[in-house]
């Protein structure tokens, strides 16, 4: 069963937020991120290790699989805070533009 139990909106260079995910008794903290301003997507754990390579700690197997958690838990998100794709692209836009000043 997959859930979410917590979303924080912080736009940031990389991310617009924070999802906490829960998998049956694992605990996943994701990134909320959007792809060129096409749509949002679930950033699974992942570390670079440089600017080449990185190291994912969290994975699915198989592509579906990976494309129903992303609609699972992009739908819940939008349940739990009301957010919206163009909501999104506005953060992001105000968070680079206050970045300049």
């Amino acid at each position: 069963m997959i859930d979410v139990v917590k979303v924080e909106i912080r736009p940031s260079s990389f991310r617009l937020g924070i999802v906490i995910v829960s998998y049956y008794d694992l605990v996943l903290s994701c990134d909320l991120c959007i792809y060129k301003e096409e749509k949002l997507w679930i950033r699974m754990p992942e570390m670079w290790i440089n600017h080449n390579e990185k190291k994912k700690f969290v994975w699915w197997q198989e592509k579906n699989f990976s494309d129903d958690f992303q609609n699972l838990v992009l739908k819940k998100v939008f349940d739990m805070v009301g957010l919206t794709l163009e909501q999104a692209i506005e953060l992001r836009k105000d968070f680079f533009a206050k970045k300049i000043k």
